[in-house]
């Protein structure tokens, strides 16, 4: 039961990290802009269960779907492949701001306004979405390059050099006895 109430607390901590908590768009224009807070309290209150429970819906999904991952495996996804993705990640969208910045003071406008936050333009987007493809290829070229003389992609090579048993040759391992299929 314990277990189950972790699930919970994870998925309740992850979708306000990751998904925005209660935030849902135009909730709060139509409710408590005009004045209705409790219907923005219960509206906030649903949208928060209904992403919870979709993020536990895809935590039961996943654990009861894929098998146990040993902790070897996960620490090789970790350090080979979500680490390195997570670093050219953090680059590429430093990178980004600093265009968009640089070309907002260039003449080019990608930034409304920097006082309510990084607020961008159509042309500001459609900079962003293309960093953003750019950095989905550049992270596979780089992991496809970093993980290409690893053990993952060279497991038939290394099994054929590996022999477990050398046996002499010629001689069987067990000596065949001479009664089987004499007459007594």
């Amino acid at each position: 039961m314990a277990e189950y109430a972790a699930m919970v607390v994870v998925t309740a901590v992850a979708t306000t990290l990751y998904l925005g908590g209660w935030y849902f768009p135009f909730v709060y224009r139509f409710t408590e802009a005009k004045g209705f807070h409790n219907a923005y309290v219960v509206v906030s209150l649903i949208v928060f269960l209904a992403k919870a429970g979709l993020l536990l819906y895809l935590y039961f999904w996943l654990r009861w779907t894929l098998p146990r991952f040993r902790y070897d495996q996960l620490m090789d996804l970790g350090w080979k492949w979500l680490l390195p993705a997570s670093l050219i990640n953090i680059v590429v969208t430093a990178i980004a701001v600093a265009v968009l910045q640089g070309l907002n003071e260039s003449g080019i406008r990608t930034i409304d306004s920097i006082a309510r936050g990084l607020n961008l333009t159509a042309s500001g987007k459609l900079i962003a979405i293309l960093f953003g493809v750019g950095n989905l290829f550049l992270t596979a070229v780089v992991l496809s390059f970093i993980n290409w003389r690893s053990r993952d992609f060279n497991l038939k090579k290394q099994r054929r050099k590996i022999r477990l048993v050398d046996l002499p040759k010629g001689k069987p391992a067990i000596a065949p006895s001479s009664s089987v299929g004499s007459p007594s």
